[in-house]
């Protein structure tokens, strides 16, 4: 008996130990997880930007860096597109402009002269009545004058001939006379020039002088040509 109550005794103190060793344990789980839960309060979440940033240091695929890559070419290549239809449409417009320049550049002048055809007209149709050659005469002047103004207001002008040295860039020399005025002067104009602005449309048509042929000179001549001769007979 007192054996088996020695027995019991026994496993009731081992069944203490094994309490208090769990409950020692239980006591340390505990302990651990409430510092678990302290530390994951004390981490606190990461931001928007934070999130953003690690986001953005993501390196991009390679079918993303394919897609910017085409979208960039695509850009270019429209800009591109867009300046050479811009150059062809300017060039376009500038044939066009000086087409049209071209086609109606006579316009004013040719307003202008419609007064003169005019009075041209009017002359014809008094001379068939009027013998008054005078009257004639002072209407062509009148024509004349009308002429002269529309070609000055084109800036057209005559070219100075007589009395000035012959140019040829604003003459042309159809003779040479005789003339007490000095060599290359224009002696007679048979053919009015003119120019437009510094260009000249028509050359005047002139004659200029050779230079005067004096008797003194003909005797220096004479007396030049005999001294030759007995110069040419001594030799012999």
């Amino acid at each position: 008996m007192l054996e088996k109550q020695q027995t019991g005794m026994e496993n009731q103190s081992d069944v203490a130990e094994e309490n208090e060793t769990d409950i020692v344990e239980g006591d340390e789980e505990t302990i651990v997880n409430e510092e678990e839960v302290e530390s994951e309060e004390d981490e606190t979440p990461p931001s928007e930007e934070e999130v953003e940033s690690e986001e953005d240091e993501t390196p991009p695929s390679a079918e993303d860096e394919i897609d910017q890559l085409k979208s960039e070419y695509e850009a270019k290549l429209d800009r591109m597109l867009r300046t050479v239809a811009e150059y062809e449409n300017a060039k376009k417009r500038a044939i066009r402009d000086k087409e049209e320049f071209q086609k109606y550049a006579v316009e004013s002048v040719i307003k202008d002269l419609l007064p003169v055809i005019d009075s041209m007209n009017r002359a014809i149709e008094s001379a068939k009545e009027s013998t008054d050659f005078n009257s004639l005469h002072e209407g062509i002047k009148l024509i004349q004058k009308q002429i002269h103004n529309v070609l000055e207001r084109s800036n057209v002008s005559t070219i100075d001939a007589v009395g000035g040295n012959f140019d040829p860039n604003l003459h042309e020399a159809i003779a040479q006379v005789e003339s007490d005025l000095p060599t290359n002067a224009i002696v007679a104009e048979f053919q009015v020039g003119y120019k437009l602005r510094d260009r000249v449309l028509r050359a005047s048509m002139v004659s200029i002088s050779q230079g005067s042929s004096s008797p003194e000179t003909d005797e220096e001549d004479t007396k030049e040509e005999v001294s030759e001769e007995k110069e040419d007979t001594a030799d012999e």
